[in-house]
């Protein structure tokens, strides 16, 4: 059995679905973009600060896992992701739509990946890679295909998001009416296989008419070094309650509700300080006032690694968003032990009231009232902080998901 996967623009969560699938034994190999080489670094920097990303290298480098994987385990494509860049860096600038432009850099990357694919029982696709002829090419060579697609039915965002967007007067891009969401659902459309992250997910589709037959829902792993990193739940500090973010503060996760929630607790006297780590540009451009407050701490970007400090650190996650697949961010708070308050639409796995605690979207009040309830109760944080370790620690890891993933991959062929 060969496997041929294939993350589209950028790199999503499957450099780990690649490394986990090594060690299981599985044979694949992974189309990707540039995957420079150490005698790229001086060009590559060169880009970045052209086009304002300075880390542009270490970004492109970490689908190498810090050297767990190799070139040998990808079909590394710089052309296809180089014009992508540089199509995002002038769309503004172009006579048509950068939804146009964007779906245009897809397609291309999808075009680009059939000369990869041959020989191969499975063709595992990230929504909206697929068109530009590649899953048609797959299927022709007798290919099974997997779509895996990691966030709501873009109609579903559509009308949750573009509410929020709209009061903004921003244009929302996450809808199924955009060039490129139909490009994604055109993916969809096509699998033998729809592989999402959260059962939240699955029923955005399956209220959309999507058959749920064609649905499998497997919840991804996080990296080792979060589980239980917290094991202390006394206030870390006594004169005030210490919230954590992470992941773009943007408009999609809720931030509007999460300042509105925070200007209840402040007249309710509660002191607080909120840490966000991610990037901010959004929220800056929208809610500098509200950002100005000495209450609040941004962090900026993070690498990954490095969060496990600013969790030992905090009380508490807070994490209101209106629409995810299964969030990253919010399940390596909840396998390090640190208590979360999040929305249904966040997608973690478990039994809320059990494992973490959890609001309806866009309600500030219920989100100050959990705030304050979890501030209050001490062995309520040290109940869904051991009960959130235990449950990522033994059914949620990279190497269950890798061995799950594999048992799909045998029941299609």
């Amino acid at each position: 059995m060969k496997i041929i996967l294939t993350t589209g623009v950028g790199r999503l969560h499957f450099c780990e679905v690649n490394l986990a699938l090594k060690t299981l034994g599985v044979e694949r190999r992974m189309i990707c973009g540039w995957l420079p080489s150490e005698s790229q670094r001086t060009l590559l920097t060169l880009i970045g600060h052209l086009c304002g990303r300075k880390d542009i290298y270490e970004r492109l480098d970490v689908r190498l896992m810090k050297g767990a994987l190799t070139r040998e385990d990808f079909f590394p494509m710089a052309l296809p992701e180089f014009i992508a860049g540089v199509l995002a860096h002038i769309a503004p600038y172009l006579p048509i739509s950068p939804d146009r432009v964007n779906t245009m850099a897809w397609k291309n990357f999808g075009r680009a990946s059939k000369a990869y694919l041959q020989d191969a029982d499975i063709f595992h696709v990230r929504s909206g890679a697929g068109q530009g002829g590649a899953i048609d090419f797959a299927r022709q060579r007798g290919m099974k295909i997997i779509v895996d697609h990691s966030i709501a039915h873009p109609a579903y965002m559509h009308d949750v998001i573009g509410n929020e967007y709209q009061a903004f007067d921003v244009v929302n891009r996450l809808s199924h009416t955009s060039f490129f969401w139909k490009q994604v659902l055109r993916d969809c459309d096509q699998a033998d296989l729809l592989l999402v992250n959260s059962d939240f997910v699955k029923r955005s589709f399956v209220e959309q008419g999507y058959p749920a037959e064609k649905i499998r829902v497997e919840y991804l792993g996080i990296p080792d070094y979060f589980y239980g990193a917290k094991t202390d739940w006394a206030r870390v500090n006594p004169d005030r309650l210490e919230l954590l973010y992470t992941g773009g503060f943007v408009l999609r996760k809720g931030i509007r509700s999460l300042f509105e929630a925070l200007d209840h607790l402040r007249a309710r006297g509660v002191k607080f300080r909120l840490t966000v780590a991610g990037d901010s540009s959004e929220a800056k451009r929208f809610f500098a006032a509200e950002l100005a407050h000495p209450d609040i701490d941004l962090k900026g970007f993070i690498p990954r690694e490095s969060l496990k400090g600013l969790i030992e650190q905090s009380d508490m996650y807070v994490f209101p968003t209106l629409s995810e697949g299964c969030a990253q961010s919010a399940m390596e708070a909840l396998g390090a032990g640190l208590p979360v308050i999040t929305t249904p639409a966040c997608g973690l796995p478990g039994v809320p009231s059990q494992d973490y605690e959890l609001i309806q979207a866009n309600d500030p009040v219920a989100l100050a009232d959990g705030i304050e309830k979890l501030d209050a109760d001490e062995l309520l944080r040290d109940r869904y902080g051991k009960a959130g370790t235990k449950l990522l620690r033994e059914k949620f890891t990279w190497d269950s998901y890798a061995q799950r993933l594999n048992r799909i991959y045998r029941s299609l062929i």
